[in-house]
């Protein structure tokens, strides 16, 4: 039975990919068995075991050329991944059998001197179904007797409370927030969040806006990379006390995706993990930051599922089934859209004002200098409004006897008062 290992990555990468695959029996590579998902569900598997195989990753090579005569072809690897002492490895692929398009999953793991590789593989839009139970018929996400809870049941689609959206949930699961796109549902396989979402800023942002008396009201974070940045934001969210304590043991892995908004941003999905509730778990989340302008402001989304780390691999289909079926209304996201947008008007003419309020007393300041070091001072006729520089030290009195003649009518000027 192959252990669980970094499988999350690999199936979430699948959904990013853009028929059935027939269930009528396919005659398999001398050495591998077929086994087909019928009649509950499409798609497949091929499996072998090798005589030898120095490594996992060698093992892989050997059983994709070992099942190219099963496909059209080879099949062509798009990512893999493998643990650090060689004896599992796991890699998503895609091929093609009689000019159908298929995507699936390989795995090798080499236990007890042998070595097992099984691929699974459908097509595009049905492998995130047909994965889960490929698996369970062969055997592959273990036995009945596993402490973990069986994949969810009798599934419900569930509004938001504010009816901002909706998401799917399975016997077990329940809500637990909901409001303005954002939410939080839990029950037996974990916890899925989705929609959430901080402001930022970048420390040289910070310090800039320090400069011109403006408090920064959001957190101070460097938008350098997308784990950096996850990092960076949780800790500071922990240490405001916004959320109960957690603490980021590791990130296990980082997949960058293309992102599909309108304004560049990096995407990632990130595999990492937590110390939570006095239990290690793991967490699989798909990250996107936003630089939205040149001050250092920028935008952190997040939607993840959570898991005890020793039942992670066996809840993950159903967390993250309950994961994408989440949807926003349209209403909600014109609301979040001009929320955003007004929120940034105001950033930017508070802004404005610091450097308003800056550059005034940044003149007063040079006015006094001139007229401390140079000696000067503006004396004025309010009738005519001329203006008349005297020396500093006789401006005083000169006004004085001016104004015994017309009471009134001059006035000393600063010269900061002229530069407003």
């Amino acid at each position: 039975m192959l252990r669980e290992k970094p499988r999350c990555l690999l199936l979430a990468i699948l959904v990013s990919f853009a028929g059935t695959l027939a269930a009528s029996a396919q005659q398999p590579p001398p050495g591998y068995q077929f086994v087909s998902g019928a009649p509950q569900e499409s798609g497949g598997l091929l499996l072998t075991r090798l005589p030898r195989a120095g490594d996992a990753i060698q093992a892989l090579n050997q059983g994709f050329r070992g099942a190219a005569r099963f496909f059209d072809g080879r099949p062509q690897v798009v990512a893999g991944v493998a643990d650090a002492q060689g004896q599992q490895a796991e890699a998503v692929f895609r091929a093609s059998k009689d000019n159908v398009r298929l995507v699936g999953v390989a795995f090798a793991a080499i236990e007890g001197g042998a070595t097992t590789v099984a691929l699974a593989f459908d097509t595009p839009n049905t492998f995130s179904q047909s994965f889960p139970r490929l698996l369970q018929i062969a055997g592959l996400s273990g036995g009945s007797g596993s402490p973990c809870p069986p994949p969810g049941q009798n599934w419900r689609t569930v509004p938001y409370f504010d009816g901002s959206g909706q998401m799917a949930l399975p016997e077990g699961w329940q809500l637990t927030a909901a409001h303005q796109g954002v939410a939080r549902a839990a029950g037996p396989q974990g916890i899925v969040e989705s929609g959430i979402t901080f402001s930022a800023i970048s420390r040289a942002g910070a310090a800039q806006r320090a400069q011109f008396g403006l408090p920064t009201l959001v957190l101070v974070v460097d938008p350098t990379d997308v784990p950096s940045a996850l990092i960076g934001v949780w800790t500071a969210v922990v240490r405001q006390g916004a959320i109960p304590p957690f603490r980021i043991r590791r990130v296990i892995e980082s997949v960058p995706v293309p992102s599909q908004g309108t304004i560049p941003m990096q995407a990632a999905f990130v595999h990492y993990e937590i110390e939570h509730e006095g239990m290690l778990k793991r967490v699989l989340a798909l990250v996107h930051m936003a630089a939205i302008d040149a001050d250092g402001q920028w935008l952190y989304f997040e939607s993840h599922v959570v898991a005890p780390a020793s039942c992670f691999g066996q809840n993950l289909p159903t967390l993250f089934q309950i994961w994408t079926s989440a949807q926003v209304s349209p209403q909600e996201f014109q609301r979040r859209l001009n929320a955003a947008m007004s929120s940034l008007s105001e950033a930017h003419e508070m802004q404005w004002q610091g450097m308003r309020n800056r550059s005034k007393r940044e003149d007063d300041m040079r006015a006094a200098w001139r007229e401390q070091h140079i000696g000067i001072r503006v004396v004025e006729d309010t009738r005519t409004g001329t203006h008349t520089t005297v020396d500093h030290g006789h401006s005083a009195e000169l006004v004085r006897r001016l104004n015994e003649q017309e009471p009134g009518r001059y006035r000393e000027i600063p010269l900061r008062d002229l530069n407003r």
